[in-house]
């Protein structure tokens, strides 16, 4: 089990306050704790003797998910895993090394006073945390499009605050071969069609989902003119997003493969493999 610190007052919303988690995001959480256990087995039964497989977190916020990759994600594949939590704000990469310190090392608790008011981060940025079974872990603070170039990185997860689509160019094209690259995307009025002019600009759909929308249409408060999504909104936002990263693949002479996708209320998910 993993423990962290996280940010509680104030934190109403991604990018209120450094080292927010929201908890409606756990489902997304589990699910890409599954794809790195999954991914790590099947590179290990591929092509067994590999260095560790490299992972990063490009948005960690409070390291909540690298963490259970770490622990989690290493133990359900029996396999060690080299995980980088990236983060631009340095009070969250602040925070989320104490959060790995505490949770990776037997010297260091979990104490929300030792972070707080988010000190000085800057003795903290670039630590390596060895493990006996879990591999190292590697706290950074880069534009997550500086962290992606860096080095290329077995399993990439992408959770930005708003659109992913800026950040797909450099996912895809700097992930290796066969490697998994998980997006998600939490702007769901472009995906789901509400905004059919925020999904062209953003990720490249043209959406015509036409006036005659049938049952299952949510009017949004039933005034006159206003948007409404199609009853198929939830398939909607999985295509728009696998096709901008489709797109971005090929920009790059790539192509992708889906694994598996995920629409809840609250976001968008998909991984596939480049």
């Amino acid at each position: 089990m993993v423990r962290c610190v996280v940010a509680a007052k104030g934190a109403k919303q991604p990018g209120s306050v450094p080292g927010f988690c929201n908890a409606k995001m756990r489902v997304n959480r589990d699910v890409s704790v599954l794809a790195v256990a999954a991914a790590a087995m099947e590179r290990n039964e591929r092509e067994p003797g590999l260095p560790l497989m490299k992972c990063i977190d490009a948005f960690t916020s409070s390291g909540i998910l690298g963490l259970r990759w770490c622990v989690e994600s290493a133990v359900l594949s029996g396999c060690e895993l080299a995980v980088t939590m990236n983060d631009l704000s340095k009070d969250c990469a602040a925070l989320a090394t104490h959060n790995a310190l505490a949770n990776l090392s037997d010297e260091h608790s979990l104490d929300p006073k030792a972070v707080e008011p988010w000190g000085d981060s800057n003795r903290l940025v670039e630590l390596k945390i060895p493990g006996t079974t879990r591999g190292t872990t590697h706290v950074t603070v880069k534009p997550a499009g500086v962290a992606l170039h860096d080095q290329p990185h077995d399993f990439i997860h992408l959770d930005p605050f708003g659109s992913a689509a800026p950040h797909l160019d450099a996912a895809v094209s700097r992930a290796p071969h066969l490697g998994v690259v998980a997006v998600t995307a939490t702007d769901t009025a472009a995906l789901w069609g509400i905004y059919p002019a925020v999904a062209r600009r953003h990720y490249g759909a043209e959406l015509d989902v036409g006036d005659n929308l049938g049952d299952g249409v949510n009017n949004l408060g039933g005034a006159a003119g206003q948007a409404r999504r199609p009853p198929w909104f939830r398939e909607l936002g999985v295509r728009v997003l696998l096709g901008a990263m489709a797109r971005a693949a090929a920009r790059h002479d790539r192509g992708i493969v889906p694994l598996s996708c995920l629409a809840s209320d609250h976001f968008v998910q998909v991984c596939v493999r480049v």
